[in-house]
């Protein structure tokens, strides 16, 4: 069998103990492929190889799909299902909720290439992005999925004029609640 071989020369290495050298090398014409290396250090009579050792070359960034939730819902319940898909097995997982003041991305998964889980979240707007690292660091954020929660039903407190009342042309009509999501109030007279 016949090994092809691309060799690289460190030029500026020194002599001496314990002294380390290094270079780094365009690897973009071997990604996804498995490579093997091996150094070789030589005084002016003998030399010596290093261990033959194999790497896997990844210059490709993980590629994220969003199955749920969709983008602009709006939930009734605290707790989302997020069914996340990346293209390839990742070191992590994971969300982070930018509505909040000090964003933080929490874990979905570790050594995976999916996640199908419940997260809680408050009432309110929300805007998560995903994130996916993978094995060789590169990493991925996703679009934001922007949603709304809303779990309590408005209260009215109480209504003027009261039931039975007599009024007449001006009288103000006014009403007392309480909600923290407000979308609008109506008056309907029949």
């Amino acid at each position: 069998s016949s090994n092809e071989y691309n060799l690289v020369e460190l030029n500026s290495c020194e002599s001496g103990i314990n002294k380390v050298c290094s270079t780094q090398l365009d690897l973009s014409g071997f990604s996804g492929e498995q490579v093997q290396y091996f150094f070789n250090v030589s005084d002016f009579i003998t030399s010596t190889m290093s261990d033959n050792v194999s790497i896997n070359i990844d210059n490709e960034f993980p590629q994220i799909t969003i199955n749920e939730p969709e983008d602009g819902n709006s939930f009734n319940i605290k707790k989302i299902n997020f069914n996340i898909t990346v293209d390839e097995e990742v070191s992590l997982l994971e969300y982070a909720d930018f509505s909040v003041q000090a964003p933080k991305f929490k874990k979905l998964c570790k050594n995976c290439d999916s996640a199908n889980k419940k997260i809680s979240f408050n009432d309110g707007a929300h805007s998560v992005k995903i994130r996916a690292t993978d094995f060789a660091g590169h990493s991925t954020l996703s679009d934001p999925i922007n949603f709304f929660i809303d779990t309590k039903e408005p209260k009215i407190v109480n209504i003027e004029p009261e039931n039975g009342e007599i009024i007449s042309n001006g009288t103000i009509f006014k009403i007392k609640y309480t909600e923290t999501n407000l979308n609008e109030v109506k008056l309907v007279l029949e």
